[in-house]
């Protein structure tokens, strides 16, 4: 049952980020948070940190920039208390807070994120178990 949960959680946030770039915007936030949702069915936290960043890149997008703030830090809170997240996870969703906080001004903060993604991604290696997005 857990992989077909998970073959849907990633179906739909595919068609999330189908409609996302049509820029359905709102079609793409069901498809999000049916992801969202299945992920939680399994306990998958670093896809449910994927959702989550996707969803904090829709609300910069969408001009709710204090929305991406709290999109993206739930997104870490899930990749951190996760079994095997990796360097390379953090640095990516270090990036999307990055913009999150220059999408708000916060410059001192965008700075600090940038700062947290380059330690993240150095500490990456070749052979950690990445997950597939």
């Amino acid at each position: 049952m857990h992989g077909l949960y998970g073959i849907a959680a990633e179906l739909a946030r595919l068609t999330g980020w189908t409609h996302f770039d049509a820029r359905q915007y709102n079609q793409a936030r069901t498809y999000f948070t049916e992801a969202l949702q299945l992920a939680k069915e399994i306990d998958d936290r670093q896809f449910m940190a994927n959702v989550l960043a996707c969803m904090s890149l829709q609300a910069t997008y969408q001009d709710k920039p204090a929305d991406s703030l709290a999109l993206v830090t739930a997104a870490q809170d899930q990749a951190r208390s996760a079994l095997g997240t990796t360097p390379r996870v953090l640095s990516m969703l270090s990036m999307r807070e990055a913009f999150a906080h220059a999408t708000l001004g916060n410059r001192d903060s965008t700075h600090r994120a940038i700062g947290e993604a380059h330690r993240h991604f150095e500490q990456a290696g070749g052979s950690d178990p990445d997950p597939s997005w």
